[in-house]
């Protein structure tokens, strides 16, 4: 079953001890005298943890695990943990293929940003770096299709790969950018170019002690930042939600962004008026006031907003067979005077233009940062075409207290879901 994906992320998981305790609960064993043939896990779904219970009856093959076995013969959590993942989405068949930043929304409620490596930010060895330091869960992909070999360079096409540590590394008085990547298949199937085992070995035991590099057989190996360039096509970092605790009222200070949800729907002949192509119709979309402003951090006098927007239940209908699982989605972003009255009529959108765009995309989920001047905006999130039906998740994540709201109403939407009312760490 072609699930690398949420190999990927359960791989990451692991590494994030507390994070892991949230989605594993610990105090459950095959040993202890209470068992009883039942396991829980927990996975965040817009907005809320679900808890889910299975059985610890696990599919076979001629005696062993047929689909997520462990190399420890009596380690059986990442079974058990499959299997729960599979049931909250109706089936085995629902979790075959897919994105490792899928998986890593689904285990820590966090905010996914994906950097395209063939246009990337000056800076993304940098971002990724500080991401790291944070706790964010981290993967990338490579190009071409997966058929269980890897080319010349020990890398598989197709495949998602864990990143399970930033380094900034001197050797011999040059300053390095490492990688360090996991293949989830845990084998000897691992990079063979520069910065492959066969060079960590020679690094002096000292540099590979502070930082933790070990050079074994294991599938987990490290690349230069060059070379993930150009063997990958895409890196994707999940921030990590943060509690309050211990943090500043001020959630601007260290990049700690406030998050606000909220829950709606596109529905035929009502509200699913497709996007900007279909002018007529395209004001009758769901529409969100947003107020942000400007977080002082730096002299620009421009605030940051993140936009994320999910379709619910997308893996469920896929794995059900259901045509057109995945809806085209995506959001428009238009200024607005405080004083304007929503909703925006057919004549606005005729005469205004938009102020940002996403991409239009039949994935789970579409996030795209803007740099705004601080001040009022509305949000459109649509379906490409007319009349389209889902329903949808839209979260924003900006600095210095924003404020979300629906159309018709006058308070915050914020679901009255404890959940969602916290901090997130981006850089």
């Amino acid at each position: 079953m072609g699930d690398c994906w949420f190999l990927a992320g359960m791989a990451s998981l692991a590494m994030h001890k507390d994070m892991f305790a949230k989605v594993v609960p610990l105090d459950q064993s095959f040993e202890r005298s209470d068992y009883t043939g039942a396991f829980r896990f927990r996975f965040w779904r817009y907005g809320k943890w679900e808890e889910v219970v299975v059985d610890d009856y696990l599919p076979t093959k001629n005696g062993r695990l047929f689909l997520n076995e462990s190399d420890d013969s009596n380690e059986f959590w990442p079974a058990l943990f499959e299997k729960a993942y599979a049931k909250i989405h109706g089936s085995y068949g629902a979790i075959d293929g897919g994105w490792a930043r899928d998986s890593f929304t689904d285990f820590s409620g966090g905010i996914l940003e994906i950097f395209k490596l063939k246009s990337i930010p000056d800076n993304l060895f940098e971002i990724m770096f500080k991401a790291d330091q944070k706790g964010a869960l981290m993967s990338c992909s490579t190009p071409g299709k997966d058929e269980g070999k890897t080319d010349r360079h020990g890398i598989v096409p197709g495949h998602a790969y864990s990143i399970t540590k930033v380094i900034k590394l001197e050797d011999k008085g040059k300053q390095h950018q490492l990688i360090r990547v996991r293949n989830p298949w845990g084998n000897s199937k691992e990079w063979n170019g520069e910065w492959c085992d066969a060079h960590i070995k020679r690094l002096p035991a000292e540099t590979k002690a502070k930082h933790d590099i070990v050079d074994e057989d294991d599938g987990e190996f490290y690349v230069s930042m060059n070379d993930l360039l150009k063997q990958f096509k895409d890196v994707s970092i999940c921030h990590i939600k943060q509690d309050r605790k211990g943090r500043s009222n001020d959630a601007s200070v260290n990049g700690f962004y406030e998050v606000k949800a909220v829950h709606g729907s596109w529905k035929s002949g009502v509200n699913a008026g497709g996007c900007r192509n279909h002018l007529e119709t395209f004001a009758t979309n769901p529409q969100y006031k947003v107020t942000i402003k400007d977080a002082d951090l730096d002299n620009d006098k421009m605030a940051t907003l993140i936009i994320s927007l999910m379709q619910k239940g997308a893996r469920t209908k896929e794995g059900k067979d259901i045509e057109d699982a995945y809806q085209y989605i995506g959001f428009y972003v238009y200024s607005i005077k405080e004083s304007t009255k929503l909703p925006l009529d057919t004549d606005f959108f005729r005469s205004n233009s938009y102020k940002g765009i996403s991409r239009l995309i039949s994935l789970r989920e579409e996030v795209k940062r803007f740099t705004l001047e601080p001040g009022v905006y509305v949000i459109i999130p649509c379906t490409f075409q007319q009349d389209r039906e889902a329903e949808f998740y839209l979260r924003i994540f900006a600095e210095n207290k924003p404020s979300l709201k629906k159309a018709d109403d006058d308070d915050d939407d914020n679901d009255d879901d404890d959940d969602e009312k916290s901090i997130c760490s981006i850089c």
